[in-house]
């Protein structure tokens, strides 16, 4: 989890994944305009109004790895104090950056095993 003052947080976005045809796929998470007036809203948490991530995963043309792409912007309407930046930029990115690496590597394997299954 998310240390202080993280964990409060409260999002309502909506989230679509586009496959492409050659392999590969899109995902783009956003977050739903005037959230507030569509679910109700528990006041123990801060409703995030501006939260985008654009997310793209493909193999490379000469079938040797995959690409990742990802954009994100998240403004999480307080200040962050230094220890928190610095947790973030030290543990927490740094973790989820191995799993989308680890994931690039099963995802690319799986589509090349997949080629493999269909020459056979």
């Amino acid at each position: 989890g998310f240390p202080w003052p993280l964990f409060d947080r409260e999002y309502v976005m909506r989230r679509r994944l586009d496959r492409h045809p050659h392999g590969g796929a899109t995902s783009i998470s956003r977050i739903v305009a005037n959230s507030t007036g569509v679910l109700g809203h528990d006041a123990n948490y801060v409703r995030i109004s501006d939260f985008v991530q654009l997310a793209t995963a493909r193999p490379m043309d000469d079938g040797n790895g995959s690409a990742f792409h990802l954009f994100y912007r998240n403004d999480l309407n307080a200040p962050m104090p230094l220890w928190l930046v610095k947790w973030f930029s030290q543990t927490a990115l740094p973790a989820y950056l191995s799993k989308i690496k680890s994931q690039s590597i099963h995802f690319t394997q799986a589509l090349l095993n997949a080629a493999g299954a269909a020459h056979s």
